[in-house]
Protein backbone atom coordinates (compact mmCIF):
# COMPACT_ATOMS: atom_id res chain seq x y z
CA UNK A 1 0.00 0.00 0.00
CA UNK A 2 1.41 3.38 -1.00
CA UNK A 3 0.03 6.58 -0.44
CA UNK A 4 1.07 9.53 -2.09
CA UNK A 5 0.21 13.37 -1.61
CA UNK A 6 -0.98 15.92 -3.97
CA UNK A 7 3.08 16.46 -5.52
CA UNK A 8 3.40 12.71 -5.82
CA UNK A 9 5.46 12.09 -2.88
CA UNK A 10 4.83 9.00 -0.98
CA UNK A 11 3.49 9.69 2.35
CA UNK A 12 2.75 6.39 3.81
CA UNK A 13 4.04 3.15 2.29
CA UNK A 14 2.94 -0.28 4.19
CA UNK A 15 2.60 -3.92 3.48
CA UNK A 16 -0.95 -5.02 4.07
CA UNK A 17 -2.22 -8.57 4.77
CA UNK A 18 -5.61 -9.88 4.02
CA UNK A 19 -7.98 -13.04 4.32
CA UNK A 20 -10.82 -14.69 2.64
CA UNK A 21 -11.84 -17.86 1.61
CA UNK A 22 -12.38 -16.24 -2.38
CA UNK A 23 -11.26 -13.90 -5.00
CA UNK A 24 -14.09 -11.77 -4.34
CA UNK A 25 -13.66 -11.80 -0.32
CA UNK A 26 -9.84 -10.93 -0.85
CA UNK A 27 -10.73 -8.09 -3.20
CA UNK A 28 -13.05 -6.87 -0.48
CA UNK A 29 -10.92 -7.07 2.02
CA UNK A 30 -7.95 -5.28 0.19
CA UNK A 31 -10.06 -2.49 -0.81
CA UNK A 32 -11.67 -1.82 2.88
CA UNK A 33 -8.14 -2.04 4.21
CA UNK A 34 -6.91 0.46 2.17
CA UNK A 35 -10.08 2.33 2.68
CA UNK A 36 -9.14 2.74 6.44
CA UNK A 37 -5.48 3.31 5.70
CA UNK A 38 -6.38 6.47 3.83
CA UNK A 39 -9.06 7.77 5.92
CA UNK A 40 -6.89 7.54 8.63
CA UNK A 41 -3.95 9.08 7.06
CA UNK A 42 -6.50 12.17 5.56
CA UNK A 43 -8.24 12.83 8.29
CA UNK A 44 -6.84 10.89 11.53
CA UNK A 45 -9.16 12.48 14.31
CA UNK A 46 -11.97 9.88 12.41
CA UNK A 47 -12.89 6.80 13.80
CA UNK A 48 -14.10 4.44 11.02
CA UNK A 49 -15.01 0.99 11.49
CA UNK A 50 -14.63 -2.39 8.98
CA UNK A 51 -18.47 -2.79 8.86
CA UNK A 52 -18.58 0.97 8.01
CA UNK A 53 -16.42 1.00 5.26
CA UNK A 54 -17.73 -2.79 3.91
CA UNK A 55 -20.98 -1.05 3.73
CA UNK A 56 -20.21 2.02 2.15
CA UNK A 57 -18.32 0.41 -0.72
CA UNK A 58 -20.42 1.79 -3.53
CA UNK A 59 -20.33 5.35 -2.51
CA UNK A 60 -17.94 7.94 -3.86
CA UNK A 61 -14.99 9.78 -1.83
CA UNK A 62 -17.03 13.12 -2.73
CA UNK A 63 -20.38 11.45 -0.63
CA UNK A 64 -18.37 9.48 2.19
CA UNK A 65 -15.51 12.60 3.37
CA UNK A 66 -18.26 14.65 4.16
CA UNK A 67 -20.20 12.36 5.50
CA UNK A 68 -17.72 10.81 8.11
CA UNK A 69 -17.00 14.82 8.81
CA UNK A 70 -20.41 15.10 9.69
CA UNK A 71 -20.39 12.30 12.12
CA UNK A 72 -17.16 13.90 13.74
CA UNK A 73 -18.92 17.66 14.27
CA UNK A 74 -22.20 15.61 15.48
CA UNK A 75 -20.25 13.91 18.23
CA UNK A 76 -18.42 17.10 19.51
CA UNK A 77 -21.43 19.21 19.34
CA UNK A 78 -20.79 21.64 16.28
CA UNK A 79 -24.10 21.48 15.31
CA UNK A 80 -23.43 23.78 12.00
CA UNK A 81 -20.67 21.99 10.88
CA UNK A 82 -22.57 18.94 10.88
CA UNK A 83 -25.61 19.88 8.85
CA UNK A 84 -23.48 21.58 6.47
CA UNK A 85 -21.36 18.62 6.28
CA UNK A 86 -24.31 16.20 5.75
CA UNK A 87 -25.76 18.68 3.43
CA UNK A 88 -22.66 18.50 1.30
CA UNK A 89 -22.79 14.49 1.09
CA UNK A 90 -26.25 14.28 0.31
CA UNK A 91 -25.82 16.86 -2.47
CA UNK A 92 -22.96 14.38 -3.71
CA UNK A 93 -25.93 11.52 -3.59
CA UNK A 94 -29.59 12.68 -2.90
CA UNK A 95 -30.15 8.98 -2.19
CA UNK A 96 -27.15 8.32 1.23
CA UNK A 97 -30.30 7.76 3.08
CA UNK A 98 -27.82 7.82 6.75
CA UNK A 99 -26.36 11.08 5.72
CA UNK A 100 -30.13 12.20 5.92
CA UNK A 101 -30.55 10.24 8.87
CA UNK A 102 -27.95 11.79 10.44
CA UNK A 103 -28.63 15.14 9.54
CA UNK A 104 -32.28 14.51 11.32
CA UNK A 105 -30.31 13.61 14.53
CA UNK A 106 -28.24 16.98 14.44
CA UNK A 107 -31.90 18.33 14.62
CA UNK A 108 -33.07 16.38 17.41
CA UNK A 109 -30.52 18.48 19.60
CA UNK A 110 -31.24 21.67 17.99
CA UNK A 111 -33.31 24.54 20.21
CA UNK A 112 -36.03 25.08 18.33
CA UNK A 113 -36.05 21.74 15.72
CA UNK A 114 -38.13 18.58 15.88
CA UNK A 115 -37.10 14.89 14.46
CA UNK A 116 -40.24 13.11 14.33
CA UNK A 117 -41.20 14.45 10.46
CA UNK A 118 -38.16 14.08 9.23
CA UNK A 119 -37.83 10.09 10.59
CA UNK A 120 -41.32 9.84 8.90
CA UNK A 121 -39.64 10.76 5.55
CA UNK A 122 -36.76 8.39 5.78
CA UNK A 123 -38.68 5.71 6.69
CA UNK A 124 -39.89 5.34 3.20
CA UNK A 125 -36.24 6.05 1.51
CA UNK A 126 -33.96 3.18 0.36
CA UNK A 127 -32.74 1.73 3.64
CA UNK A 128 -29.83 -0.18 2.87
CA UNK A 129 -26.55 2.42 3.84
CA UNK A 130 -28.46 1.99 7.10
CA UNK A 131 -26.50 -0.67 9.74
CA UNK A 132 -29.04 -2.94 11.71
CA UNK A 133 -28.31 -0.74 15.07
CA UNK A 134 -29.21 2.59 12.66
CA UNK A 135 -32.84 1.35 11.23
CA UNK A 136 -33.35 -0.18 14.89
CA UNK A 137 -32.98 2.94 16.57
CA UNK A 138 -34.60 4.99 13.45
CA UNK A 139 -37.45 2.67 13.81
CA UNK A 140 -37.49 3.21 18.05
CA UNK A 141 -37.20 7.41 17.62
CA UNK A 142 -39.99 7.63 14.99
CA UNK A 143 -42.79 6.13 17.16
CA UNK A 144 -44.96 8.18 18.91
CA UNK A 145 -43.68 9.49 22.59
CA UNK A 146 -44.67 6.78 25.02
CA UNK A 147 -44.33 3.56 26.74
CA UNK A 148 -43.97 1.99 23.36
CA UNK A 149 -40.79 3.77 22.31
CA UNK A 150 -39.43 3.27 25.57
CA UNK A 151 -39.88 -0.52 24.84
CA UNK A 152 -38.36 -0.34 21.76
CA UNK A 153 -35.14 1.46 23.25
CA UNK A 154 -34.97 -0.76 25.66
CA UNK A 155 -35.41 -3.94 23.28
CA UNK A 156 -31.91 -2.84 21.72
CA UNK A 157 -29.87 -2.36 24.20
CA UNK A 158 -31.18 -5.86 25.56
CA UNK A 159 -29.69 -6.79 22.60
CA UNK A 160 -25.82 -8.23 23.59
CA UNK A 161 -24.27 -6.20 20.29
CA UNK A 162 -25.58 -3.23 21.17
CA UNK A 163 -25.64 -2.98 24.77
CA UNK A 164 -23.42 -0.61 25.37
CA UNK A 165 -23.23 1.39 22.90
CA UNK A 166 -23.51 5.13 23.74
CA UNK A 167 -25.25 6.36 21.22
CA UNK A 168 -28.52 4.46 21.84
CA UNK A 169 -28.31 4.84 25.60
CA UNK A 170 -28.47 8.08 25.29
CA UNK A 171 -31.19 8.04 22.86
CA UNK A 172 -32.98 5.72 25.27
CA UNK A 173 -31.83 8.26 28.50
CA UNK A 174 -32.88 11.63 26.89
CA UNK A 175 -36.49 9.97 26.10
CA UNK A 176 -36.73 9.18 29.48
CA UNK A 177 -35.41 12.48 31.33
CA UNK A 178 -37.42 14.08 29.17
CA UNK A 179 -40.93 12.37 28.74
CA UNK A 180 -40.26 9.35 31.03
CA UNK A 181 -42.22 10.63 34.05
CA UNK A 182 -45.13 10.89 32.34
CA UNK A 183 -46.00 7.12 32.23
CA UNK A 184 -44.18 6.86 35.87
CA UNK A 185 -40.55 6.69 35.41
CA UNK A 186 -39.22 8.42 38.24
CA UNK A 187 -36.53 10.92 37.40
CA UNK A 188 -33.76 8.93 39.06
CA UNK A 189 -33.70 6.57 36.36
CA UNK A 190 -33.16 8.54 33.64
CA UNK A 191 -30.24 10.14 35.17
CA UNK A 192 -28.55 6.64 35.77
CA UNK A 193 -29.08 6.16 32.27
CA UNK A 194 -27.47 9.51 31.54
CA UNK A 195 -24.72 8.34 33.67
CA UNK A 196 -24.32 5.08 31.84
CA UNK A 197 -24.08 7.39 28.42
CA UNK A 198 -21.34 9.34 29.84
CA UNK A 199 -19.21 6.74 31.27
CA UNK A 200 -19.52 4.49 27.72
CA UNK A 201 -18.49 7.32 25.77
CA UNK A 202 -17.40 10.61 27.88
CA UNK A 203 -16.84 12.62 24.71
CA UNK A 204 -20.12 12.37 23.09
CA UNK A 205 -21.38 16.04 24.04
CA UNK A 206 -24.99 15.52 23.70
CA UNK A 207 -24.42 13.08 26.60
CA UNK A 208 -22.54 15.13 28.87
CA UNK A 209 -24.66 17.86 27.96
CA UNK A 210 -27.89 16.29 29.21
CA UNK A 211 -25.85 14.72 32.52
CA UNK A 212 -24.60 18.07 32.86
CA UNK A 213 -28.01 20.16 33.42
CA UNK A 214 -29.80 16.36 35.09
CA UNK A 215 -26.70 17.24 37.65
CA UNK A 216 -27.75 20.50 38.31
CA UNK A 217 -31.37 19.51 38.62
CA UNK A 218 -31.51 17.39 41.27
CA UNK A 219 -29.06 18.80 42.90
CA UNK A 220 -26.02 18.08 42.40
CA UNK A 221 -23.49 20.86 43.23
CA UNK A 222 -19.98 19.14 42.81
CA UNK A 223 -21.04 15.95 40.13
CA UNK A 224 -22.12 18.86 38.33
CA UNK A 225 -19.46 21.42 38.56
CA UNK A 226 -17.26 18.39 37.95
CA UNK A 227 -19.30 17.91 34.51
CA UNK A 228 -19.75 21.29 33.74
CA UNK A 229 -16.00 21.96 33.42
CA UNK A 230 -15.76 18.77 31.14
CA UNK A 231 -18.77 19.94 29.06
CA UNK A 232 -16.52 23.24 28.47
CA UNK A 233 -13.07 21.16 27.47
CA UNK A 234 -14.78 19.06 24.77
CA UNK A 235 -17.55 21.28 23.59
CA UNK A 236 -17.11 22.92 20.36
CA UNK A 237 -17.18 26.59 19.89
CA UNK A 238 -19.34 28.67 20.27
CA UNK A 239 -19.90 30.11 16.98
CA UNK A 240 -21.40 26.33 16.35
CA UNK A 241 -24.82 26.44 17.82
CA UNK A 242 -27.34 29.17 18.58
CA UNK A 243 -26.73 28.59 22.76
CA UNK A 244 -23.64 28.25 23.65
CA UNK A 245 -24.13 25.18 26.26
CA UNK A 246 -21.23 25.30 29.13
CA UNK A 247 -22.20 29.06 29.52
CA UNK A 248 -26.17 28.13 29.78
CA UNK A 249 -25.29 25.88 32.63
CA UNK A 250 -22.57 27.64 33.79
CA UNK A 251 -25.16 30.37 34.88
CA UNK A 252 -27.61 27.46 35.79
CA UNK A 253 -25.19 25.82 38.19
CA UNK A 254 -25.64 29.68 39.49
CA UNK A 255 -28.38 29.84 40.05
CA UNK A 256 -29.05 26.60 41.89
CA UNK A 257 -25.95 26.71 43.96
CA UNK A 258 -24.64 30.40 43.88
CA UNK A 259 -27.61 32.60 43.82
CA UNK A 260 -25.23 35.64 44.99
CA UNK A 261 -23.14 35.30 41.98
CA UNK A 262 -25.83 34.41 40.03
CA UNK A 263 -27.38 37.31 40.68
CA UNK A 264 -24.43 39.67 39.26
CA UNK A 265 -23.96 37.30 36.21
CA UNK A 266 -27.61 38.02 35.45
CA UNK A 267 -27.68 41.62 34.36
CA UNK A 268 -25.12 40.98 31.91
CA UNK A 269 -27.85 38.77 30.40
CA UNK A 270 -30.38 41.84 29.21
CA UNK A 271 -27.26 42.53 26.74
CA UNK A 272 -28.44 39.26 25.07
CA UNK A 273 -31.00 39.23 21.89
CA UNK A 274 -34.61 39.24 22.99
CA UNK A 275 -35.45 36.25 21.70
CA UNK A 276 -32.55 34.51 23.68
CA UNK A 277 -33.84 35.75 27.11
CA UNK A 278 -36.93 34.54 26.41
CA UNK A 279 -36.04 31.19 26.01
CA UNK A 280 -33.87 31.44 29.36
CA UNK A 281 -37.10 32.34 30.64
CA UNK A 282 -38.90 28.59 29.60
CA UNK A 283 -35.55 27.03 29.78
CA UNK A 284 -35.25 27.43 33.93
CA UNK A 285 -37.91 24.65 33.41
CA UNK A 286 -34.62 22.28 33.15
CA UNK A 287 -33.03 23.32 36.49
CA UNK A 288 -36.49 23.87 38.75
CA UNK A 289 -35.68 26.92 40.50
CA UNK A 290 -38.97 29.03 40.70
CA UNK A 291 -37.35 31.77 42.75
CA UNK A 292 -34.97 32.21 39.33
CA UNK A 293 -38.03 31.97 37.06
CA UNK A 294 -39.53 34.98 38.73
CA UNK A 295 -36.43 36.92 38.21
CA UNK A 296 -35.79 36.05 35.20
CA UNK A 297 -39.70 36.97 34.25
CA UNK A 298 -38.74 40.37 35.62
CA UNK A 299 -35.28 40.84 33.34
CA UNK A 300 -37.36 39.74 30.70
CA UNK A 301 -39.78 42.88 31.52
CA UNK A 302 -37.60 45.29 31.36
CA UNK A 303 -36.17 44.28 28.08
CA UNK A 304 -39.57 44.06 26.74
CA UNK A 305 -40.53 47.29 27.73
CA UNK A 306 -37.03 48.98 26.04
CA UNK A 307 -38.23 47.48 22.96
CA UNK A 308 -42.23 48.05 23.72
CA UNK A 309 -42.72 44.38 23.09
CA UNK A 310 -46.67 43.56 24.50
CA UNK A 311 -45.70 39.86 23.94
CA UNK A 312 -42.78 39.72 25.14
CA UNK A 313 -43.97 41.37 27.95
CA UNK A 314 -46.57 39.38 28.67
CA UNK A 315 -44.31 36.36 28.37
CA UNK A 316 -42.45 37.84 31.04
CA UNK A 317 -45.45 38.41 33.36
CA UNK A 318 -46.09 34.86 32.77
CA UNK A 319 -42.80 33.46 33.34
CA UNK A 320 -43.31 35.13 37.20
CA UNK A 321 -46.93 33.41 37.16
CA UNK A 322 -45.22 30.16 36.91
CA UNK A 323 -42.52 30.73 39.19
CA UNK A 324 -44.54 32.25 42.12
CA UNK A 325 -47.19 29.59 41.68
CA UNK A 326 -44.10 27.21 42.19
CA UNK A 327 -43.38 28.78 45.28
CA UNK A 328 -47.01 28.70 46.71
CA UNK A 329 -47.64 32.62 46.65
CA UNK A 330 -50.64 32.03 45.22
CA UNK A 331 -51.94 35.89 45.25
CA UNK A 332 -49.05 37.23 43.33
CA UNK A 333 -49.17 34.43 40.74
CA UNK A 334 -52.61 34.88 39.90
CA UNK A 335 -51.26 38.92 39.40
CA UNK A 336 -48.64 37.92 37.20
CA UNK A 337 -51.19 36.06 34.95
CA UNK A 338 -53.78 38.64 34.87
CA UNK A 339 -51.31 41.28 34.12
CA UNK A 340 -49.89 39.30 31.43
CA UNK A 341 -53.81 39.04 29.62
CA UNK A 342 -53.72 42.77 30.44
CA UNK A 343 -50.56 43.70 28.81
CA UNK A 344 -51.42 41.86 25.88
CA UNK A 345 -55.11 40.35 25.40
CA UNK A 346 -56.17 37.64 22.86
CA UNK A 347 -58.42 34.90 23.91
CA UNK A 348 -55.50 32.43 24.65
CA UNK A 349 -54.27 34.71 27.51
CA UNK A 350 -57.66 35.49 28.63
CA UNK A 351 -58.86 31.94 28.46
CA UNK A 352 -55.43 31.01 30.17
CA UNK A 353 -55.28 33.33 32.96
CA UNK A 354 -58.78 32.23 33.81
CA UNK A 355 -57.69 28.68 33.60
CA UNK A 356 -55.02 29.43 36.78
CA UNK A 357 -58.22 31.16 38.69
CA UNK A 358 -59.83 28.21 38.44
CA UNK A 359 -58.01 24.80 37.84
CA UNK A 360 -55.95 24.61 40.47
CA UNK A 361 -58.59 25.06 42.56
CA UNK A 362 -61.02 22.39 41.36
CA UNK A 363 -57.79 20.06 41.53
CA UNK A 364 -57.22 20.77 45.14
CA UNK A 365 -54.26 23.06 44.81
CA UNK A 366 -53.85 24.67 48.24
CA UNK A 367 -54.07 28.66 47.84
CA UNK A 368 -56.37 28.65 45.75
CA UNK A 369 -59.40 29.71 47.07
CA UNK A 370 -63.18 29.90 45.93
CA UNK A 371 -63.23 33.94 45.58
CA UNK A 372 -60.43 33.12 42.59
CA UNK A 373 -62.58 30.71 41.33
CA UNK A 374 -65.42 32.27 41.43
CA UNK A 375 -63.63 35.11 39.21
CA UNK A 376 -62.43 32.73 36.69
CA UNK A 377 -65.73 30.97 36.19
CA UNK A 378 -66.87 35.05 35.38
CA UNK A 379 -64.57 34.96 32.79
CA UNK A 380 -64.38 31.55 31.23
CA UNK A 381 -68.64 31.88 31.04
CA UNK A 382 -68.25 34.98 29.10
CA UNK A 383 -64.99 33.56 27.02
CA UNK A 384 -67.77 30.64 26.22
CA UNK A 385 -70.85 32.85 25.40
CA UNK A 386 -68.79 34.68 22.48
CA UNK A 387 -69.74 33.64 19.24
CA UNK A 388 -66.19 34.96 17.79
CA UNK A 389 -63.99 32.67 20.20
CA UNK A 390 -62.23 29.75 18.63
CA UNK A 391 -63.31 26.24 19.17
CA UNK A 392 -60.43 25.47 21.34
CA UNK A 393 -61.12 28.42 23.33
CA UNK A 394 -64.26 27.15 24.20
CA UNK A 395 -63.07 23.31 24.89
CA UNK A 396 -60.49 24.74 27.39
CA UNK A 397 -63.51 26.79 29.13
CA UNK A 398 -65.67 24.13 29.33
CA UNK A 399 -63.22 21.93 30.30
CA UNK A 400 -62.17 24.07 33.16
CA UNK A 401 -65.81 24.67 34.17
CA UNK A 402 -66.45 21.02 34.11
CA UNK A 403 -63.80 20.28 36.64
CA UNK A 404 -64.66 23.60 39.21
CA UNK A 405 -68.88 22.03 39.30
CA UNK A 406 -67.41 18.60 40.32
CA UNK A 407 -65.12 20.41 43.24
CA UNK A 408 -68.25 21.98 44.06
CA UNK A 409 -70.06 18.52 43.95
CA UNK A 410 -72.74 19.87 41.22
CA UNK A 411 -73.05 16.78 39.38
CA UNK A 412 -76.27 18.82 37.22
CA UNK A 413 -73.47 21.26 35.74
CA UNK A 414 -70.37 18.90 35.71
CA UNK A 415 -72.68 16.76 33.47
CA UNK A 416 -73.94 19.74 31.28
CA UNK A 417 -70.09 20.74 30.31
CA UNK A 418 -69.47 17.40 29.41
CA UNK A 419 -72.52 16.94 27.25
CA UNK A 420 -71.41 20.29 25.67
CA UNK A 421 -67.58 18.77 25.40
CA UNK A 422 -69.04 16.20 23.92
CA UNK A 423 -71.25 18.20 21.29
CA UNK A 424 -68.23 20.36 20.43
CA UNK A 425 -66.59 17.35 19.30
CA UNK A 426 -69.23 16.49 16.93
CA UNK A 427 -67.95 19.77 15.17
CA UNK A 428 -64.41 19.64 15.15
CA UNK A 429 -64.08 16.39 14.48
CA UNK A 430 -62.55 14.23 17.43
CA UNK A 431 -60.43 17.19 19.35
CA UNK A 432 -62.34 17.07 22.14
CA UNK A 433 -62.28 13.34 22.62
CA UNK A 434 -59.87 13.38 25.75
CA UNK A 435 -61.30 16.66 27.75
CA UNK A 436 -64.92 14.73 27.16
CA UNK A 437 -63.13 11.25 28.58
CA UNK A 438 -62.18 13.04 31.59
CA UNK A 439 -64.90 14.90 32.24
CA UNK A 440 -67.14 11.98 32.03
CA UNK A 441 -64.52 9.73 34.26
CA UNK A 442 -64.84 12.62 36.83
CA UNK A 443 -68.63 11.48 36.83
CA UNK A 444 -67.98 8.04 37.62
CA UNK A 445 -65.73 8.28 40.16
CA UNK A 446 -68.34 10.82 41.56
CA UNK A 447 -70.60 7.68 41.82
CA UNK A 448 -67.70 5.98 43.71
CA UNK A 449 -66.53 4.01 40.40
CA UNK A 450 -63.20 4.61 40.41
CA UNK A 451 -61.98 1.64 38.16
CA UNK A 452 -64.38 2.61 35.51
CA UNK A 453 -63.19 6.33 35.51
CA UNK A 454 -59.37 5.02 35.37
CA UNK A 455 -60.28 2.62 32.22
CA UNK A 456 -61.92 5.53 30.47
CA UNK A 457 -58.93 7.89 30.42
CA UNK A 458 -55.93 4.90 30.64
CA UNK A 459 -56.18 5.21 26.39
CA UNK A 460 -55.18 9.56 27.14
CA UNK A 461 -52.89 7.96 29.90
CA UNK A 462 -50.71 6.27 27.56
CA UNK A 463 -51.16 8.54 24.25
CA UNK A 464 -48.87 11.02 24.15
CA UNK A 465 -50.58 14.36 23.74
CA UNK A 466 -48.42 16.09 20.76
CA UNK A 467 -51.67 18.38 20.38
CA UNK A 468 -52.56 19.51 23.83
CA UNK A 469 -49.09 20.57 24.65
CA UNK A 470 -50.18 24.28 23.81
CA UNK A 471 -54.06 23.74 22.72
CA UNK A 472 -54.72 22.38 26.01
CA UNK A 473 -51.69 22.97 28.71
CA UNK A 474 -53.92 22.15 31.93
CA UNK A 475 -55.43 18.86 30.89
CA UNK A 476 -52.52 16.62 30.85
CA UNK A 477 -52.24 17.87 35.20
CA UNK A 478 -55.77 17.38 35.65
CA UNK A 479 -55.46 13.95 34.23
CA UNK A 480 -52.58 12.89 36.07
CA UNK A 481 -53.59 14.57 39.13
CA UNK A 482 -57.18 12.98 39.16
CA UNK A 483 -55.69 9.61 38.16
CA UNK A 484 -53.60 9.50 41.43
CA UNK A 485 -56.63 10.36 43.57
CA UNK A 486 -58.36 7.25 41.68
CA UNK A 487 -55.45 4.91 42.31
CA UNK A 488 -55.55 5.60 45.92
CA UNK A 489 -59.26 5.50 46.37
CA UNK A 490 -58.67 2.16 45.64
CA UNK A 491 -55.69 2.00 47.92
CA UNK A 492 -53.56 1.35 44.53
CA UNK A 493 -50.92 3.05 46.36
CA UNK A 494 -47.43 3.13 44.12
CA UNK A 495 -49.97 3.64 41.20
CA UNK A 496 -51.50 6.45 42.76
CA UNK A 497 -47.52 7.77 43.60
CA UNK A 498 -46.35 6.41 39.75
CA UNK A 499 -49.66 8.99 38.26
CA UNK A 500 -48.32 11.76 40.58
CA UNK A 501 -44.76 11.87 39.21
CA UNK A 502 -45.61 12.94 35.59
CA UNK A 503 -44.75 16.55 36.74
CA UNK A 504 -40.75 15.31 36.58
CA UNK A 505 -41.08 15.73 33.36
CA UNK A 506 -39.09 18.39 31.09
CA UNK A 507 -41.49 18.26 27.99
CA UNK A 508 -41.09 21.52 26.77
CA UNK A 509 -41.33 20.39 22.81
CA UNK A 510 -41.39 23.46 19.94
CA UNK A 511 -41.82 26.89 20.12
CA UNK A 512 -45.00 28.71 21.01
CA UNK A 513 -46.07 32.19 20.93
CA UNK A 514 -44.59 34.00 24.35
CA UNK A 515 -47.39 35.10 25.85
CA UNK A 516 -48.56 31.40 26.17
CA UNK A 517 -47.99 28.43 28.69
CA UNK A 518 -47.25 24.57 27.54
CA UNK A 519 -48.44 21.79 29.02
CA UNK A 520 -44.89 21.40 30.68
CA UNK A 521 -45.16 24.70 32.48
CA UNK A 522 -47.96 24.03 34.12
CA UNK A 523 -46.78 20.55 35.19
CA UNK A 524 -43.87 22.09 36.50
CA UNK A 525 -45.65 25.13 38.19
CA UNK A 526 -48.31 22.43 40.02
CA UNK A 527 -45.21 20.22 40.60
CA UNK A 528 -44.70 21.19 44.55
CA UNK A 529 -48.32 20.18 45.25
CA UNK A 530 -48.05 16.78 43.34
CA UNK A 531 -44.69 16.20 45.16
CA UNK A 532 -46.79 16.78 48.51
CA UNK A 533 -49.26 14.11 47.50
CA UNK A 534 -46.60 11.62 46.87
CA UNK A 535 -44.85 12.03 50.40
CA UNK A 536 -48.45 11.85 51.77
CA UNK A 537 -48.98 8.34 50.22
CA UNK A 538 -45.33 6.83 50.66
CA UNK A 539 -45.71 7.46 54.17
CA UNK A 540 -49.11 6.04 54.24
CA UNK A 541 -49.51 2.40 55.92
CA UNK A 542 -49.79 -0.99 54.21
CA UNK A 543 -48.99 -2.31 51.24
CA UNK A 544 -50.65 -1.50 47.63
Amino acid sequence: FRLLDESGNVVELETLHVAGDSESALLRQAAVAVTLRVIGAVVPDLTVTEEEVDRFSGYRIETLRPFFWGDFHLRNGAWRSAAAAYGEALAADPTFTLARLRRAEVHRWLVDRSIGANLDSILAMDLSSLSPLDSLLMVAGAKPHGPEQLEAYEAILALPAYRFDPYATLLYADELYHRGALWGVPLDSAVTMLHLAVARDSFLVPAVEHLTQALIRTGQAEDAATMLEHLGDIHAPEDESDLFYPRVWRQGWLEKFDPGTARETRAAMAALPPETVSLYARWVRYIDSPSTQVELGRLLLSVAEHLGSRDLAAQAFVAQGLGRVAQGMIPQGLAAFDSAAGRFETPETLVQAAEWAVIPYALGVEGFTPADADRGQRMLEGLWQRADIDLRIKVRAATALALLADRRGDEGLRDTWANRLESLGREDGGGTARPYRLASALGSAARGDYRGALDSTAEDYLAYDSVGLADRPFLRSALHLKRGEWYRALGMRDSAIASWLWHQNTDLEGMIPPPLIQAGEVDAALGPYAARKTIDASGAEGPE
